[in-house]
């Protein structure tokens, strides 16, 4: 499965460990290892070309600001509890708006960052109200990687583009 994504800056995701370790989890809800926690950008399945996936992003992101966003809120889909991303100002907004687009995402995008994962109905509520006010450094995104996510888990960059207003 192939999909591009910003990775949130090591002080972003250290800070969001240290408050996730305090959140009680329901049995059955299994946490993402910290070490895989990104944003979303586009998802391109399966059958995607990594050569052609890494051209149409080295040439759509050209030229594009990397936004300043922080990790703040909480809330879920069906059987994931996330992490909300919130820019730093509304031009922070439009610059996240604008990769999105570049990079595949759908119309209903949300930003977040995927903190737990569960098969069955769980006790959303309590979960995210835990996080409700939660709020992180900022941190610059300043590039986007294209990743791979291997059968277990695994999470492997396979080609970066480096953003920049310039």
């Amino acid at each position: 499965r192939l999909f591009s994504a910003f990775r949130p800056s090591e002080a972003a995701v250290a800070h969001l460990a240290r408050a996730f370790r305090a959140v009680a989890l329901p049995s059955g809800v299994r946490p993402t290892p910290a070490e895989r926690w990104h944003l979303t950008l586009g998802f391109y399945g399966n059958e995607a070309s990594v050569p052609e996936r890494a051209d149409h992003l080295d040439t759509q992101l050209a030229g594009l600001a990397p936004p300043t966003l922080r990790l703040a809120g909480a809330g879920t889909f069906p059987g994931v509890l996330w992490v909300g991303v919130q820019p730093a100002t509304a031009g922070d907004r439009e610059a996240l708006r604008r990769i999105a687009v570049a990079a595949g995402a759908g119309r209903r995008y949300q930003a977040h960052v995927t903190v737990a994962r569960w098969r069955l109905d769980r006790p959303t509520a309590l979960m995210v109200g835990q996080l409700a006010s939660y709020a992180g450094p900022t941190w610059t995104a300043d590039r986007v990687d294209l990743v791979h996510s291997e059968p277990g888990g695994a999470h492997t960059t396979v080609h970066s583009v480096p953003l920049s207003a310039w």
